[in-house]
């Protein structure tokens, strides 16, 4: 709820910015227009802005296709963008569900996944994926690798760890 009216005030205050502007052939703003005042402190305190990196060990073999669950422990996470990985044949973003990242309720999971027939697949540790959240409190996440294939579609071993790095915190909210 209160995500919601932070991202409302945001809007009505872009909307009344763009009132303000001059209109075509006048010079400054509109001569009757009251002044734009700066929103501050609209988002709740502890909101967090975290991306987690998601990787796939392949060892020795080429990693052709992958997917993994991210799950969240926290009620308050939400998802708001998704990455492709550091390798060229990974660097577009993963298939996911667009609902994980529309849905206005909390987010709790969502499955990512990709393959690739690039010539020059990835070994061993591989950034597959970055996924960003607003979260409220704090953070828990888990991944699951649900399958890794080969070129040339057959089953491989392989394990699944991400990192979790703070990208911003808002302190001071209202």
């Amino acid at each position: 709820m209160r995500r919601r009216a932070a991202l409302i005030a945001y809007v009505v205050g872009a909307l009344g910015a763009l009132a303000w502007r001059a209109a075509p052939g006048q010079e400054g703003g509109a001569p009757d227009a009251a002044p734009v005042r700066e929103v501050q402190d609209v988002a709740p305190e502890g909101l967090q802005f975290i991306a987690i990196d998601v990787y796939v060990d392949s060892g020795e073999r080429e990693l052709g296709a992958w997917q993994v669950e991210v799950t969240s422990d926290s009620p308050e996470a939400k998802l708001v963008g998704v990455e492709g990985g550091a390798h060229a044949a990974y660097a577009e973003p993963p298939y996911y569900d667009p609902a994980a990242l529309h849905e206005s309720d909390a987010f709790d999971r969502v499955v990512i996944a990709a393959l690739s027939t690039a010539d020059e697949l990835p070994t061993g540790r591989t950034r597959v994926a970055r996924l960003h959240f607003m979260v409220e409190g704090e953070p828990g996440f888990r991944v699951k690798l649900m399958a890794a294939g080969a070129r040339d579609a057959t089953p491989i071993g392989a394990g699944v760890f991400f990192e979790q790095t703070t990208t911003g915190t808002v302190e001071g909210g209202a």
